[in-house]
């Protein structure tokens, strides 16, 4: 499954997402939801290249 974000991810922030979960116990056909936990991991460090990448990234940002 492709989970697409259209706004900032926090580390440790959880979304729910209904119908996409474990099946519900003698409810034919139905699920519950399923609860995404996002883990980041950040680079510690980066090459020069992988920098101004970033510095674009950031420049170009719309919203903060």
């Amino acid at each position: 499954m492709l989970i697409k974000r259209d706004v900032v991810t926090q580390p440790g922030e959880i979304i729910q997402i209904k119908n996409e979960g474990m099946p519900i116990h003698e409810s034919s056909g139905e699920f519950g939801s399923l609860f995404v936990k996002f883990n980041i991991i950040f680079p510690t460090e980066l090459t020069e290249k992988q920098r101004l990448v970033a510095k674009k990234l950031f420049l170009k940002r719309t919203v903060w």
